[in-house]
């Protein structure tokens, strides 16, 4: 009888919404005291990150796109490996209808951010692009793509890391243990390099 949900990270109020409500959380800590201009800019970016990745997966995708029954949170902490294999798959409490590519972009965007050590502020703002290459060829059977599908994945992806980045601190002010500002400076870098590097990057991996 369960009824699997229809919802998207594309083009979303909520993130929006999200976006605006992230700054009264952030500005409850102390840490936040006379970041309030840099914050205040980190907003605008994000708001501009995303309405543009939105307006160009509108350009791209085909509006006939049917959505199908996704997994919703591809990531490899959900996935059980066996040498280099796949063997398993976890954590279908996200599944939903949505257009499939949406969910490909979450899995690139997952398997290919670097993040060493715990300091934000010391992660690449690069993607692991060979991670990047090797999942999109994992994904589709002759492993071929589009200029325009690698621009919208591309595109999928900003969307997808600021709607998946902003929920929690909008909420508590943090993204797991890290102070939201922090957090914040690191995503604009990386959404940074994906706009100006992802779409070459990926096309030279796939």
């Amino acid at each position: 009888s369960y009824q699997i949900p229809s919802r998207t990270y594309h083009d979303n109020r909520r993130v929006r919404e999200q976006i605006t409500a992230m700054l009264p959380s952030i500005a409850k800590h102390e840490s936040s005291v006379g970041q309030e201009v840099a914050l205040n800019l980190i907003q605008e970016q994000l708001r501009a990150f995303y309405d543009e990745a939105a307006g160009v997966v509108r350009q791209l995708r085909d509006p006939e796109t049917a959505p199908v029954i996704c997994h919703g949170d591809w990531h490899p902490g959900n996935l059980l490996f066996g040498e280099d294999e796949v063997v398993g798959v976890f954590d279908f409490d996200t599944v939903r209808f949505m257009p499939a590519l949406e969910d490909v972009a979450v899995g690139c965007l997952q398997f290919s951010l670097q993040a060493n050590g715990s300091d934000p502020q010391q992660w690449p703002a690069e993607l692991d692009v060979a991670r990047a290459g090797s999942f999109l060829k994992g994904y589709r059977a002759d492993g071929s793509y589009t200029m325009a599908e690698l621009e919208l994945i591309t595109s999928l992806m900003i969307e997808g890391l600021i709607a998946e980045t902003v929920a929690p601190i909008a909420q508590t002010g943090h993204f797991a243990a890290v102070h939201g500002f922090r957090f914040l400076q690191m995503i604009v870098r990386k959404v940074g390099w994906m706009q100006q590097h992802g779409l070459g990057a990926l096309s030279g991996s796939v």
